[in-house]
């Protein structure tokens, strides 16, 4: 089990939403960072995606967000707090 825990929020382009969310998995796994949760809202122009992950070591969580932020398509990420996680689910 891992022990580590993170909520992300970010925003995707709804033009390419499989792609950019394959790419999003991929860097997870690449990463040793596993998928905990997956919320998906629609607004109008792009996808609201809110992610929780998991790692055995926080500066693997550190690292995915970093290269979050180098994926095209994926803009405003963020850490969401913990409250904000709980409301989706």
């Amino acid at each position: 089990m891992h022990s580590h825990h993170l909520s992300l929020s970010f925003r995707i382009e709804t033009k390419d939403t499989l792609a950019t969310l394959e790419t999003v998995f991929a860097t997870a796994r690449r990463g040793n960072v596993a998928l905990a949760g997956l919320q998906l809202r629609h607004p109008d122009a792009e996808h609201e995606i809110v992610m929780d992950v998991t790692a055995h070591e926080s500066e693997w969580l550190d690292l995915f967000l970093a290269r979050l932020h180098n994926i095209i398509g994926v803009h405003d990420c963020r850490v969401a707090p913990a409250a904000a996680w709980a409301r989706v689910a």
